[in-house]
Protein backbone atom coordinates (compact mmCIF):
# COMPACT_ATOMS: atom_id res chain seq x y z
CA UNK A 1 0.00 0.00 0.00
CA UNK A 2 1.47 3.34 -1.05
CA UNK A 3 1.81 6.10 1.78
CA UNK A 4 0.44 9.52 0.78
CA UNK A 5 3.19 12.20 0.68
CA UNK A 6 3.87 13.88 3.91
CA UNK A 7 2.44 17.19 3.42
CA UNK A 8 -0.80 15.51 1.89
CA UNK A 9 -0.71 13.26 4.95
CA UNK A 10 -0.36 15.62 7.33
CA UNK A 11 -2.70 18.03 6.12
CA UNK A 12 -5.79 15.56 5.21
CA UNK A 13 -4.85 14.52 9.20
CA UNK A 14 -5.36 17.78 10.02
CA UNK A 15 -8.68 18.01 8.31
CA UNK A 16 -10.26 15.07 9.23
CA UNK A 17 -8.96 16.12 12.76
CA UNK A 18 -11.03 19.07 12.46
CA UNK A 19 -14.14 17.96 11.03
CA UNK A 20 -14.83 15.34 13.71
CA UNK A 21 -13.50 17.33 16.41
CA UNK A 22 -16.05 19.93 15.66
CA UNK A 23 -18.80 17.19 15.14
CA UNK A 24 -17.88 16.02 18.72
CA UNK A 25 -17.88 19.33 19.95
CA UNK A 26 -21.63 20.37 18.50
CA UNK A 27 -23.00 16.89 19.53
CA UNK A 28 -23.11 17.75 23.07
CA UNK A 29 -24.53 21.57 23.71
CA UNK A 30 -23.68 20.84 27.42
CA UNK A 31 -20.16 21.14 26.75
CA UNK A 32 -20.36 24.12 25.08
CA UNK A 33 -22.03 26.19 28.07
CA UNK A 34 -19.87 23.75 30.37
CA UNK A 35 -16.70 25.97 28.72
CA UNK A 36 -18.02 29.14 28.61
CA UNK A 37 -19.70 29.17 32.25
CA UNK A 38 -15.67 27.83 33.05
CA UNK A 39 -14.11 30.62 31.28
CA UNK A 40 -16.13 33.49 32.37
CA UNK A 41 -15.84 32.62 36.01
CA UNK A 42 -11.97 32.86 35.33
CA UNK A 43 -12.06 35.93 33.74
CA UNK A 44 -14.44 37.77 36.44
CA UNK A 45 -12.15 36.25 38.91
CA UNK A 46 -9.07 37.65 37.06
CA UNK A 47 -11.10 40.68 36.89
CA UNK A 48 -11.78 40.88 40.86
CA UNK A 49 -7.86 40.08 41.20
CA UNK A 50 -6.80 43.06 39.03
CA UNK A 51 -8.71 45.23 41.47
CA UNK A 52 -6.46 44.39 44.37
CA UNK A 53 -3.43 44.36 42.65
CA UNK A 54 -1.52 48.20 42.68
CA UNK A 55 0.40 48.46 39.36
CA UNK A 56 1.71 51.33 37.67
CA UNK A 57 0.09 51.17 33.98
CA UNK A 58 2.84 53.00 32.84
CA UNK A 59 4.94 50.08 33.75
CA UNK A 60 5.96 48.03 30.08
CA UNK A 61 5.68 44.77 31.76
CA UNK A 62 1.92 45.00 33.08
CA UNK A 63 0.73 46.62 30.09
CA UNK A 64 -2.32 48.80 30.75
CA UNK A 65 -3.75 46.68 34.10
CA UNK A 66 -3.26 43.61 35.68
CA UNK A 67 -6.69 42.77 34.00
CA UNK A 68 -5.19 42.69 30.60
CA UNK A 69 -1.84 40.97 31.35
CA UNK A 70 -3.96 38.19 33.60
CA UNK A 71 -6.32 37.64 30.19
CA UNK A 72 -3.58 37.63 27.83
CA UNK A 73 -1.86 34.58 30.00
CA UNK A 74 -4.93 33.03 30.36
CA UNK A 75 -5.62 32.76 26.90
CA UNK A 76 -2.12 31.27 25.95
CA UNK A 77 -2.39 28.76 28.55
CA UNK A 78 -5.27 27.41 27.05
CA UNK A 79 -3.42 27.00 23.93
CA UNK A 80 -0.81 25.60 26.12
CA UNK A 81 -3.34 22.56 27.68
CA UNK A 82 -4.81 22.25 24.51
CA UNK A 83 -1.28 20.61 23.23
CA UNK A 84 0.07 18.88 26.29
CA UNK A 85 -3.08 17.85 28.23
CA UNK A 86 -5.47 17.03 25.84
CA UNK A 87 -3.24 16.20 23.15
CA UNK A 88 -1.79 13.13 25.29
CA UNK A 89 -5.51 12.48 26.54
CA UNK A 90 -6.66 11.86 23.06
CA UNK A 91 -3.86 9.40 22.42
CA UNK A 92 -4.32 7.54 25.30
CA UNK A 93 -8.07 7.30 24.10
CA UNK A 94 -6.66 6.57 21.04
CA UNK A 95 -4.85 3.61 22.32
CA UNK A 96 -8.14 2.19 24.50
CA UNK A 97 -10.15 2.21 21.47
CA UNK A 98 -8.31 0.41 18.69
CA UNK A 99 -8.16 3.76 16.88
CA UNK A 100 -4.33 4.05 16.10
CA UNK A 101 -4.44 0.33 15.03
CA UNK A 102 -7.05 1.28 12.59
CA UNK A 103 -5.51 4.35 11.54
CA UNK A 104 -2.08 2.41 10.63
CA UNK A 105 -3.80 0.23 8.03
CA UNK A 106 -4.90 3.28 6.06
CA UNK A 107 -2.55 5.63 3.39
CA UNK A 108 -2.13 7.97 6.64
CA UNK A 109 1.43 7.61 8.48
CA UNK A 110 1.35 7.18 12.10
CA UNK A 111 3.08 10.34 12.81
CA UNK A 112 0.95 12.64 10.67
CA UNK A 113 -2.08 10.66 12.22
CA UNK A 114 -0.70 11.95 15.45
CA UNK A 115 0.17 15.26 14.48
CA UNK A 116 -3.39 15.92 13.42
CA UNK A 117 -4.98 14.52 16.92
CA UNK A 118 -5.20 18.16 18.27
CA UNK A 119 -6.18 19.69 15.24
CA UNK A 120 -9.86 20.40 16.72
CA UNK A 121 -8.27 21.13 20.48
CA UNK A 122 -5.65 23.56 18.77
CA UNK A 123 -8.20 25.88 16.60
CA UNK A 124 -10.76 25.90 19.25
CA UNK A 125 -8.57 27.32 21.90
CA UNK A 126 -6.82 29.80 19.39
CA UNK A 127 -10.31 31.35 18.58
CA UNK A 128 -11.56 31.33 22.50
CA UNK A 129 -8.29 33.02 23.39
CA UNK A 130 -8.45 35.53 20.70
CA UNK A 131 -12.28 36.41 22.04
CA UNK A 132 -10.89 36.51 25.51
CA UNK A 133 -7.55 38.94 24.61
CA UNK A 134 -9.94 40.83 22.35
CA UNK A 135 -12.91 41.07 24.69
CA UNK A 136 -10.60 42.34 27.71
CA UNK A 137 -9.33 45.07 25.56
CA UNK A 138 -12.90 46.05 24.36
CA UNK A 139 -13.66 45.96 27.76
CA UNK A 140 -11.48 47.81 29.57
CA UNK A 141 -11.11 50.68 26.36
CA UNK A 142 -7.67 49.75 25.62
CA UNK A 143 -7.26 50.19 21.72
CA UNK A 144 -5.17 48.20 19.60
CA UNK A 145 -3.77 48.53 15.97
CA UNK A 146 -5.35 45.84 13.83
CA UNK A 147 -1.42 45.58 12.53
CA UNK A 148 -0.45 44.84 15.87
CA UNK A 149 -3.46 42.42 16.64
CA UNK A 150 -2.68 40.51 13.55
CA UNK A 151 0.80 39.92 14.41
CA UNK A 152 -0.63 38.63 18.46
CA UNK A 153 -2.74 36.29 16.72
CA UNK A 154 0.19 34.95 14.32
CA UNK A 155 2.29 34.93 17.12
CA UNK A 156 -0.28 32.70 19.53
CA UNK A 157 -0.45 30.39 15.98
CA UNK A 158 3.35 29.96 16.14
CA UNK A 159 3.38 29.53 19.61
CA UNK A 160 1.01 26.91 19.04
CA UNK A 161 2.91 24.70 16.62
CA UNK A 162 5.72 24.90 19.11
CA UNK A 163 3.59 23.54 22.06
CA UNK A 164 1.93 20.82 19.77
CA UNK A 165 5.59 19.76 19.09
CA UNK A 166 6.19 19.66 22.85
CA UNK A 167 2.42 17.53 23.45
CA UNK A 168 4.15 14.94 20.56
CA UNK A 169 6.90 14.52 23.33
CA UNK A 170 4.79 13.76 25.64
CA UNK A 171 2.04 11.55 23.26
CA UNK A 172 5.68 9.34 22.86
CA UNK A 173 5.98 9.03 26.38
CA UNK A 174 2.39 7.71 26.58
CA UNK A 175 2.97 5.32 23.48
CA UNK A 176 5.93 3.39 24.85
CA UNK A 177 5.31 3.88 28.33
CA UNK A 178 1.47 4.09 28.44
CA UNK A 179 1.69 7.36 30.51
CA UNK A 180 2.74 11.05 29.57
CA UNK A 181 1.84 12.61 33.19
CA UNK A 182 5.27 13.01 34.00
CA UNK A 183 6.51 15.38 31.84
CA UNK A 184 2.94 17.13 31.19
CA UNK A 185 2.71 17.98 34.96
CA UNK A 186 6.53 19.23 35.38
CA UNK A 187 6.13 21.65 32.32
CA UNK A 188 2.88 22.53 33.46
CA UNK A 189 3.67 23.55 37.09
CA UNK A 190 6.78 25.10 35.54
CA UNK A 191 4.98 27.45 33.30
CA UNK A 192 2.54 28.46 35.91
CA UNK A 193 4.69 29.26 38.58
CA UNK A 194 8.05 30.95 36.06
CA UNK A 195 6.33 31.21 32.98
CA UNK A 196 4.89 34.81 33.06
CA UNK A 197 1.58 33.48 33.11
CA UNK A 198 -0.23 35.58 35.59
CA UNK A 199 2.85 36.96 37.52
CA UNK A 200 5.34 38.87 36.21
CA UNK A 201 8.91 36.98 35.69
CA UNK A 202 10.41 40.62 36.30
CA UNK A 203 8.77 40.01 40.18
CA UNK A 204 10.58 36.47 40.15
CA UNK A 205 14.36 36.31 41.65
CA UNK A 206 17.27 36.50 38.73
CA UNK A 207 18.15 32.84 39.29
CA UNK A 208 14.57 32.00 37.98
CA UNK A 209 13.62 34.64 35.40
CA UNK A 210 16.39 33.76 33.34
CA UNK A 211 15.65 30.20 33.17
CA UNK A 212 11.97 31.10 33.02
CA UNK A 213 12.34 33.24 30.11
CA UNK A 214 12.50 29.98 27.90
CA UNK A 215 9.57 27.81 29.23
CA UNK A 216 7.88 27.71 25.24
CA UNK A 217 5.48 29.80 26.77
CA UNK A 218 7.51 32.49 28.15
CA UNK A 219 9.07 34.23 24.63
CA UNK A 220 5.08 33.90 23.35
CA UNK A 221 3.74 35.98 25.73
CA UNK A 222 6.49 38.42 26.23
CA UNK A 223 5.96 38.80 22.32
CA UNK A 224 2.16 38.90 22.34
CA UNK A 225 2.26 41.27 25.04
CA UNK A 226 5.06 43.92 23.86
CA UNK A 227 2.84 43.56 20.54
CA UNK A 228 -0.88 44.31 21.83
CA UNK A 229 0.82 47.16 24.49
CA UNK A 230 2.12 49.43 21.50
CA UNK A 231 6.07 48.32 22.36
CA UNK A 232 8.75 48.81 19.71
CA UNK A 233 8.87 46.40 17.33
CA UNK A 234 12.34 45.62 18.13
CA UNK A 235 11.01 44.12 21.90
CA UNK A 236 8.69 41.84 19.47
CA UNK A 237 11.36 40.11 17.65
CA UNK A 238 13.47 39.39 20.79
CA UNK A 239 11.34 36.89 22.30
CA UNK A 240 10.45 35.32 18.83
CA UNK A 241 13.76 34.81 18.41
CA UNK A 242 14.04 32.62 21.75
CA UNK A 243 11.15 30.97 20.65
CA UNK A 244 12.16 29.86 17.47
CA UNK A 245 15.24 28.54 19.63
CA UNK A 246 13.34 26.83 21.56
CA UNK A 247 10.53 25.35 18.99
CA UNK A 248 13.65 23.83 16.53
CA UNK A 249 14.99 22.61 19.90
CA UNK A 250 11.10 21.12 20.86
CA UNK A 251 10.71 20.00 16.74
CA UNK A 252 14.22 17.91 16.71
CA UNK A 253 13.25 16.47 20.35
CA UNK A 254 9.50 15.76 18.95
CA UNK A 255 10.63 14.16 15.83
CA UNK A 256 13.08 12.05 17.42
CA UNK A 257 10.57 10.99 20.09
CA UNK A 258 8.11 10.08 17.83
CA UNK A 259 10.15 8.31 15.34
CA UNK A 260 11.67 5.95 18.06
CA UNK A 261 7.76 5.15 19.90
CA UNK A 262 6.52 4.50 16.40
CA UNK A 263 9.36 1.88 15.83
CA UNK A 264 8.92 0.50 19.98
CA UNK A 265 4.93 0.35 19.35
CA UNK A 266 5.04 -1.24 16.02
CA UNK A 267 8.16 -4.12 16.77
CA UNK A 268 6.24 -4.89 20.24
CA UNK A 269 2.26 -5.15 18.65
CA UNK A 270 1.69 -2.54 21.45
CA UNK A 271 -0.03 0.01 18.96
CA UNK A 272 -3.29 -0.53 20.85
CA UNK A 273 -2.95 -1.35 24.57
CA UNK A 274 -5.82 -2.61 26.14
Amino acid sequence: MNRLSPLRALVGSFRAFLYVGALEFASYPMQIVDRLLSLGTVVVLLGFAGTLVDVDTTEHALGPSYFVFAVTGFAMLQVFTSTMTLFRTRVRHFQLHGVLEAGAMTRTPVWAFLCGAPAFDLTWSLVQGAALVGGVHLVTGTAVEPVRAMAAFGIAILAGAVFAALGLVAAAGVLVFKQGEPLTRAVTIATLLFGGTFVPRSALPAWLDVPGGWLPIAPALDAMRAALYGAPWSDVTEPLIRLAIVGGVVVVLAVLAIRVAIRAVLREGSLGHY
